[in-house]
């Protein structure tokens, strides 16, 4: 197939049909009897194709000589298979976020393990609960802030990876509200996932802490 300007189609091949005699040779121009239309985004099909009607009617003087389809079949395929990519890649992003919490979970409960003596002496010198609780948040937070800063900057690395090996691939780009999304979640789930060590820090006893060994 080869797609060219409706405009640039009217200049080569004219509006209506035109007889040419040459050499003897009676030769009609090929009229444009077909036009395929694609919009940017399926949620705007059905009112692009009320909107196409609306012009066919209004250019051919309200006679029925046309026929506009609309791919529906087609259309629900496409929406059913988004769906599925959108579940699919939901479930990856909860799997490889709950994993990354868990993880963070566990290296906060060795860290309150191996300083446990650290936090009774801060307790001993005065460190009330709130204290130690916010110190072992504000770890997680940023441990999980600098995963979410390493994974940006890989995703960004492939995708200009990928553009610049594969030939007319588009460029990598990345909105900012991604950006602020994904940064939004690692601290969330640094968050959720240090309260519990912060919590098992916080409620030490600073006697037994100070004695452990």
């Amino acid at each position: 197939d080869v797609y060219i300007p409706f405009s640039t189609a009217r200049v080569f091949y004219g509006d209506r049909e035109v007889k040419r005699q040459s050499g003897g040779i009676t030769a009609k121009e090929v009229q444009i009897d077909r036009l395929r239309v694609q919009f940017d985004s399926m949620d705007h099909v059905i009112q692009g194709a009320k909107m196409l009607e609306r012009t066919m009617r209004y250019g051919h003087k309200d006679k029925d000589d046309y026929i506009i389809r609309v791919p529906l079949d087609e259309l629900a395929t496409a929406r059913k298979i988004n769906l599925i990519f959108t579940i699919v890649l939901a479930t990856i992003a909860s799997i490889s976020l709950i994993v990354g919490g868990i993880g963070i979970m566990n290296i906060m409960l060795v860290s309150v393990t191996e300083r446990t003596r650290e936090i009774g002496i801060c307790k001993a010198i005065g460190a009330k609960r709130h204290h130690i609780l916010l110190q072992f948040l504000i770890e997680a937070l940023l441990l999980s802030l600098l995963g979410g800063l390493i994974g940006l900057a890989l995703g960004y690395g492939l995708g200009v990876l990928i553009s610049n090996t594969i030939p007319s691939f588009p460029p990598a780009s990345i909105p900012l509200w991604s950006v602020a999304l994904a940064l939004g979640f690692s601290g969330f789930v640094g968050v959720l996932f240090g309260i519990l060590p912060a919590a098992k820090a916080a409620n030490l006893d600073p006697i037994d802490a100070l004695r452990y060994e």
